[in-house]
């Protein structure tokens, strides 16, 4: 995991968005084979289904098991690190965003659990929202106009970190 180490002269942690990912950051694993558990252990079934979708897209895969099945946000396995600078920041006053590639569904099924999340921009049918996407619906955000910290995992968030005010 990668998170904000500096600060620049005109810029503080304080009066900055905090951005924070969500599979693989927030939470230990991944939201989208959490979501096939599930689907495996109470609709198998549908699980024939799974090779059609995915020829259809990444996003379009994912929102269709979401249709079907969420994980318990509760069972999660949370980065319990992440969660304490999330809260702590949110208790601050800081503006916490949910930023994700996990579909909108499951993203707001996390936010309303850990709840204090100002937005939370996730993937849609259509969209699957990682890398220059992600950055795009932040930079769209209102509040990130003047900077964003961010906190992620992967290599494809490289080009957010870049864009980040506090890195």
């Amino acid at each position: 995991m990668k998170e904000s180490t500096h600060s620049s002269d005109s810029v503080s942690v304080s009066n900055v968005p905090l951005v924070v990912d969500l599979d693989g950051t927030l939470i230990g694993s991944d939201t989208l084979w959490e979501s096939i558990l599930v689907l495996l252990r109470k609709k198998l079934s549908r699980v024939v289904y799974l090779p059609f979708w995915i020829l259809r897209g990444k996003s379009y895969f994912k929102y269709r098991i979401a249709e079907l099945v969420l994980p318990d946000a509760e069972r999660l396995p949370y980065n319990q690190e992440v969660l304490d600078f999330v809260v702590a920041a949110q208790s601050s006053g800081r503006q916490v965003i949910l930023a994700t590639a996990a579909t909108e569904k499951v993203a707001h099924t996390v936010a309303s659990y850990i709840g204090g999340f100002e937005a939370v921009l996730a993937s849609s049918e259509d969209i699957n929202l990682k890398g220059a996407l992600k950055l795009t619906a932040i930079r769209k955000y209102p509040s990130t106009k003047k900077g964003f910290e961010y906190i992620g995992d992967d290599q494809i968030d490289q080009i957010i970190w870049e864009a980040a005010a506090i890195n």
